[in-house]
């Protein structure tokens, strides 16, 4: 029987871990989650990304995309914090990421207005300012915004808009392979 260290939220999380996949221990994904929330509360960001994988796919628990949607929101907002505490580009891409995520979940679950709603929100965090410069990371970052906007347009049979999101896409992409070559 592995015991965390109550006051290490790594510790909660590595042990978390090893009841997930048996490392060293009974695989047991219940108390598993439980050490992975207690971690996550915390502020462990790892466990909360792991958290939502375990609850998007049904992972040693049951598939529960609320609970995945609501671990998603928790890591929204520790990388955000991590971003307000680095400030560096790094830290920035992986809130952006973190929105898209929240939004692919919401797609693959065919919530479509929800899901836009959440590419939209990506959307105006990468928007806001930012003084990093990376045209590339940006450019790219923008390129996934449209498509992913293109797709949920598509899917609500809304193919004007489709269309210009997926324009708007293909020009990021000829600017981007531009700046390759």
């Amino acid at each position: 029987h592995l015991t965390p260290n109550e006051h290490d939220p790594e510790h909660h999380y590595l042990i978390g871990l090893a009841y997930l996949h048996g490392v060293d221990t009974v695989k047991d994904a219940i108390l598993s989650a439980q050490l992975l929330d207690i971690a996550s509360q915390k502020g462990q960001i790892d466990a909360t990304e792991k958290l939502v994988q375990m609850y998007r796919y049904g992972v040693g628990v049951k598939r529960d995309i609320e609970k995945a949607l609501a671990f998603q929101e928790r890591l929204i907002t520790q990388r955000q914090q991590r971003y307000l505490e680095d400030n560096n580009i790094y830290a920035w891409n992986e809130v952006f990421q973190a929105f898209i995520l929240r939004g692919d979940i919401l797609e693959d679950e065919k919530k479509y207005p929800d899901a836009q709603e959440a590419y939209e929100s990506a959307f105006a965090f990468l928007k806001s300012p930012s003084d990093y410069g990376n045209r590339k990371l940006y450019g790219r970052n923008l390129l996934l915004c449209y498509s992913r906007l293109g797709d949920v347009c598509l899917a609500q049979d809304n193919l004007v808009y489709a269309r210009d999101y997926y324009q708007m896409s293909l020009n990021i992409s000829e600017r981007l392979a531009k700046q390759v070559s």
